[in-house]
């Protein structure tokens, strides 16, 4: 480069742009360590001469500033940092090589993102405005040179990365952004691991999944695949940042499923379970086609899917059980499709055969957590799906402390397929995980038996 620009400690400071006919863009920056000074210089690099020329300067010196290239060919520059944070804008014409002042951002920021969405608007998130981050995030309309502001981020951070994935949403992760105390009257920020998505049609950010360390000052590539690259940057250690090397792969959610498993319980051998359905969502932006929707195992399927699930649509997915033989009988129900982030999803099927007569619906129970002292109540079905009636010699919960009880409409003889139903009460009596079996004695053989699982939790 012909002019000298330092880092000033931050990794975004110097804005590098390619541009349509492949040269580089290189515009403002720091010029001091600390960026106490900003420049307005601009120049191009030429990769087939490999070389540097100056070309237009900006209005405004600037650094800590944000530029992104408009479908229209030409380059816009956001905001950024001069003695304090900065809202103004301008325009970068490669055909004149010149800047020319754009309107104003609605907030004064640096340190934050630019995003080109599909439709051609650039959406900005975040940023430093003072000596906190901010959540605030607006959009720049090229057509009516003109910024709106637009729904909240989840929290405010700067230092973040954005990138646009395949079905138009913005993925915003990491950043300055996790507020902790430094003193008294005094709050310091550290890096965050929260992560948020913008859909531009309802101008809103949703959580997603975290990062898997809070981290700050990262890079973020959009891979060919759909999925989001983060590498690098700095995370924290308490209260401490240090830099790292590690690096983690987004994968965008396109399908959603109302469960990840299904558990069919005991099943005499020969005999089909009744059926339990998944419902499939789209809930990414775009349309999604099908490659295969296949059951595995002792398990069969049907749906009603039709080959392309649009956005928003839903479609639900039967699924029935038929054990061949005694044991634990494993399968899968697999879907695969065409997006480009999560092709492939697979529910998982358990299910077990017996020669014995009873097994109880569902196969297990878990009451979640359940304030101490409080009560929840769950109920499951007991069935004598044999070829001959059934004593039930005795019903037993272990251990029989009475942190679990039950009430059943149970005969003493169940006749071939005759059910009966047991309410099972949970009442924690302390903060702590609780484990039970409730078992049937029968003239039939072993034991029925279903498992309790429970956690107590602080009112």
């Amino acid at each position: 480069m012909t002019a000298a620009r330092a880092y000033g400690n931050f990794p975004q400071d110097i804005i590098k742009i390619l541009l349509s006919n492949g040269k580089v863009l290189v515009s403002g920056g720091c010029t001091a360590t600390g960026c106490g000074t900003s420049t307005a210089d601009s120049e191009l690099y030429d990769p087939m001469s490999n070389s540097w020329a100056a070309t237009g300067s900006l209005t405004t010196a600037r650094g800590l500033h944000t530029a992104v290239p408009l479908k229209s060919g030409k380059v816009l520059a956001i905001g950024g940092y001069m003695g304090g944070p900065i809202a103004s804008c301008e325009l970068y014409d490669p055909t004149k090589g010149t800047w020319i002042p754009a309107v104003s951002s609605t907030v004064a920021r640096y340190l934050n993102t630019s995003t080109l969405l599909p439709d051609g608007k650039v959406l900005v998130t975040g940023g430093k405005p003072s000596r906190g981050p901010t959540n605030s995030a607006e959009l720049y309309d090229p057509a009516a040179n003109t910024w709106t502001l637009t729904g909240s981020m989840s929290i405010g951070r700067y230092g973040h990365t954005a990138g646009l994935l395949p079905d138009g949403t913005v993925i915003l992760a990491g950043g300055i952004g996790q507020s902790i105390s430094c003193g008294k009257a005094c709050t310091g920020y550290i890096p965050t691991n929260k992560v948020d998505l913008y859909g531009e049609a309802a101008g809103t950010f949703t959580p997603t999944a975290h990062l898997g360390a809070n981290l700050a000052y990262q890079s973020m590539s959009v891979l060919t695949n759909g999925r989001a690259l983060e590498s690098g940057g700095i995370a924290t250690t308490g209260v401490c940042c240090v830099v790292v090397s590690t690096a983690e792969v987004y994968t965008p959610l396109t399908l959603a499923l109302s469960a990840s498993s299904l558990n069919f319980g005991l099943l005499q051998i020969g005999l089909t379970s009744p059926s339990q359905t998944v419902t499939v969502t789209n809930v990414s932006g775009h349309s999604v086609t099908f490659t295969s929707i296949a059951s595995k195992g002792d398990y069969g399927q049907t749906n009603p899917c039709p080959a392309t699930l649009t956005a928003g649509q839903s479609c639900p997915i039967t699924v029935t059980f038929t054990p061949t033989v005694a044991g634990t009988r494993a399968g899968s129900l697999t879907l695969k499709d065409n997006s480009p982030g999560s092709p492939t999803q697979t529910i998982a099927l358990t299910g077990g055969g017996e020669t014995l007569a009873l097994g109880f619906t569902p196969g297990s129970i878990n009451f979640g957590g359940v304030f101490v002292g409080s009560t929840s109540l769950q109920s499951a079905t007991l069935t004598n799906d044999g070829s001959a009636p059934v004593n039930l010699t005795g019903i037993v919960i272990s251990p029989g402390n009475r942190t679990y009880t039950q009430t059943n409409n149970c005969p003493a003889t169940l006749a071939v397929q005759q059910t009966c139903t047991f309410q099972i009460v949970f009442t924690p009596p302390d903060v702590f995980p609780y484990k039970a079996t409730l078992s049937i004695t029968n003239s039939a053989g072993a034991a029925a038996s279903l498992a309790l699982t429970g956690m107590g939790l602080n009112n």
